[in-house]
């Protein structure tokens, strides 16, 4: 794969459909790497160097997009355990494509943040504006 070839199509909607940030992308990819292990928002924050409350949202978003199943413990930890198999292969196809063309794939991760903070930004009413 080089550089100038565009991200497979499984992992241009996986970015796209559940992937708000690039720190919630290296959750995610945490987690696809040490399967079957669990990990928690406190070790999650460790080794990501983030703040515990902030790991523990990211964790908990990328459960309820199907990405992550919590632990059979009930200890509030989570496993990189896919509703799929197609979302599976993705995250697979992923990872490979973050080793392989990072840019490409922070550049989806961060236009999409770009497009819908635009977005937004179009209905944020500015100190001076009026209604007509």
């Amino acid at each position: 794969m080089t550089e100038q070839q565009p991200l497979p199509e499984p992992v241009q909607r996986l970015l796209v459909e559940r992937v708000d940030s690039i720190a919630q992308l290296e959750v995610l990819l945490l987690l696809h790497g040490s399967t079957p292990h669990a990990w928690d928002a406190s070790r999650v924050a460790r080794e990501l160097r983030i703040e515990p409350a902030w790991a523990s949202e990211q964790l908990s978003l990328l459960r309820d997009r199907q990405l992550l199943a919590e632990a059979p413990s009930g200890s509030g930890s989570y496993l990189f355990e896919p509703a799929t198999p197609e979302l599976g292969k993705a995250v697979e196809m992923l990872a490979a494509a973050y080793v392989d063309r990072r840019v490409a794939v922070i550049g989806l991760v961060y236009s999409r943040g770009a497009g819908i903070r635009a977005f937004a930004d179009a209905f944020r009413i500015r100190k001076g504006d009026s209604d007509g």
